[in-house]
């Protein structure tokens, strides 16, 4: 797994609610939401004034292959606003600024979405996946880590891995 959000301050938030609202900062517009008008970000809720980040409810993840070394390809950037973010988008599927996705970046998509489910984990509207608690995390990197990996160490209490120092910033 790769974390890319976890805990953020409200300030944090705070300062994320003033960008929305200044129409005229348009900077990562290329990068983050190019088919969408800014003044949706927060209607239809790619922004929040009350994230479950602050409460340390909240984690943003994705996969990561471990031999190469890199995130898993799931077909468009992480925090990305738009369609091509969507689970639910099929390969080939026109998705806006981005080429659509192939059957290899959707089944990627879909390994993560199925792991995430089968442990109750709710989902975002995007290939990036809400974490709610470190005793799911433990469990979901118990089914995807083999015993045989230097990141796995057992927990006598529980007997699911022991995390890295730091794994939860």
């Amino acid at each position: 797994l790769k974390i890319f959000d976890a805990y953020r301050p409200h300030k944090a938030v705070d300062y994320f609610m003033e960008w929305a609202q200044n129409m005229g900062d348009t900077l990562m517009k290329p990068y983050f939401y190019p088919e969408l008008d800014k003044s949706i970000l927060v209607p239809q809720e790619y922004i929040a004034e009350k994230s479950g980040h602050t409460r340390g409810s909240t984690v943003d993840l994705t996969l990561f292959d471990m031999a190469k070394e890199k995130e898993v390809d799931m077909g468009c950037t992480y925090d990305y606003f738009g369609l091509a973010s969507h689970p639910d988008v099929q390969p080939g599927q026109p998705v806006g600024a981005y080429q659509p996705i192939n059957q290899e970046q959707y089944d990627n998509r879909m390994i993560l979405q199925k792991a995430m489910l089968a442990l109750r984990w709710p989902t975002s509207p995007s290939p990036t996946l809400i974490l709610r608690s470190r005793l799911l995390c433990r469990r979901f990197v118990s089914k995807l880590l083999p015993p045989t990996s230097p990141l796995f160490h057992q927990d006598e209490r529980t007997h699911l891995p022991q995390l890295p120092q730091g794994f939860y910033g």
